[in-house]
């Protein structure tokens, strides 16, 4: 007689959604992936409109990204408020900005997008020496390093996008890609050819032209491949090292 089999009790799916979600990585993550599904394709959607100026959805979800990031760490209490205060001067630096009005972008863009960096570089740093010094590999861990890879492109993109405010010509945008982004955080195009760059997938329809905007390419396409190989070694590591050490106690 073949053996029945029954099917997965709905408490254990509940269970495993439970530990998933109760990871402090994991929200990050998911704050990642909506930054860049939901950012590009509503971010002129406006939310409010004053005569001082609009805002957009974009600046609702670059906001919750940021929030996010920063409660990961709301036990480190200098930190997070640290950190609070950048985001807030952000925030602020850019509405200023764009109820002055155009002119006033090259003096307040760099200033705001360098905030928003200096808070991620942070994050990214806390949650690499985290995942890397840790001696177990849990669902947590893994979401924890693919937010440190993700967070890697969404800096260079606030570095790539100060380079758009003060060098226009950094960049050879495809005309069909060309588009204004109202928004407070990196801008969506940056966004979308830093990942590009990062993994390495290079569509060519936009192309550093500056020497500068040449060498932050370079690099981060290293960084990401290093990262990468880096990764995968350390989690395969750690993972046969746990099974060697339960089949010695066993």
């Amino acid at each position: 007689m073949s053996p029945i089999h029954h099917p997965r009790h709905p408490t254990s799916i509940l269970r495993f959604l439970g530990v998933l979600f109760s990871g402090r990585f994991v929200w990050l993550l998911s704050s990642l992936i909506a930054l860049m599904i939901f950012a590009p394709e509503f971010g002129d959607i406006t939310l409010v409109h004053t005569s001082r100026g609009r805002v957009f959805v974009s600046d609702l979800i670059n906001a919750v990204f940021l929030l996010i990031a920063i409660r990961t760490y709301h036990h480190h209490r200098t930190q997070y408020w640290i950190l609070l205060g950048l985001a807030a001067l952000s925030v602020a630096l850019g509405l200023i900005a764009r109820s002055l009005g155009d002119d006033w972008l090259i003096w307040l863009g760099p200033p705001s997008l360098f905030a928003v960096g200096l808070i991620l570089v942070s994050i990214g740093l806390l949650i690499g020496t985290e995942v890397f010094t840790q001696s177990a590999v849990d669902g947590d861990a893994i979401c924890g390093s693919i937010s440190v890879y993700m967070l890697i492109g969404v800096i260079f993109s606030t570095g790539y996008s100060i380079l758009l405010i003060l060098q226009p010509d950094s960049f050879s945008i495809s005309p069909t890609l060309e588009v204004q982004d109202p928004s407070l955080g990196p801008h969506r195009l940056m966004l979308y050819f830093s990942f590009t760059t990062l993994t390495t997938v290079g569509y060519g329809d936009i192309t550093p032209t500056s020497d500068l905007a040449r060498s932050l390419s370079n690099v981060e396409a290293i960084l990401g491949q290093a990262y990468l190989t880096v990764l995968v070694a350390r989690l395969v590591g750690k993972h046969l090292a746990k099974s060697l050490a339960d089949e010695a106690s066993a």
